[in-house]
């Protein structure tokens, strides 16, 4: 297990519920919780702050930005963060990552909380931080480009295909 997974794992176990708070072991909360580090991976990766390897321990390696995030929130020198007003900003990562009433990634929104992307406001509410917002803003666009560039990319003819139209017993 390498320094970023190991780093990665013990947030997630400080973010998560604690059964026995005083027993950790990286690679028995990897394999009790593989399918919540997975989501957490989704949600991250969606966010700009993970990227897919299916050759990492996690299944997916975490980015620059989210490991200046953690840098900051360990080293406590960061001012509170501006909240918004709502949840709309939660509820719409968590439908634009795993679909409309999915109840998945709650490992990776614990995370989120943990780095202080996530905080309660005045009404005990959970609400996005301006960073967690921007955050989804970059991703949303992100993948809604990708999504056009692939449509876009499937409706233009293959060179190979256009020839065979172009001769005379073609297509």
């Amino acid at each position: 297990m390498d320094t970023d997974a190991y780093l990665l794992i013990t947030i997630f176990h400080q973010a998560a519920p604690q059964e026995r708070p005083e027993e950790f072991d990286p690679g028995r909360f990897l394999a009790e919780h593989g399918s919540e580090i997975t989501e957490a991976g989704q949600v991250l990766a969606y966010l700009g702050l993970a990227r897919p390897d299916i050759g990492a321990a996690l299944g997916w390696q975490p980015t620059h930005l989210l490991l200046d995030i953690i840098a900051k929130r360990v080293s406590q020198h960061t001012p509170q963060p501006e909240l918004a007003d709502d949840e709309l900003t939660i509820h719409l990562l968590r439908d634009a990552v795993f679909g409309v009433g999915e109840g998945k990634g709650e490992l990776g929104f614990r995370l989120l909380r943990h780095l202080g992307l996530l905080q309660v406001n005045d009404a005990g509410q959970w609400t996005a931080t301006e960073q967690l917002q921007d955050l989804f803003k970059d991703g949303y666009y992100r993948h809604h480009l990708r999504k056009a560039v692939a449509k876009q990319q499937q409706a233009a003819p293959k060179p190979e295909i256009e020839a065979l139209r172009n001769e005379p017993d073609g297509l």
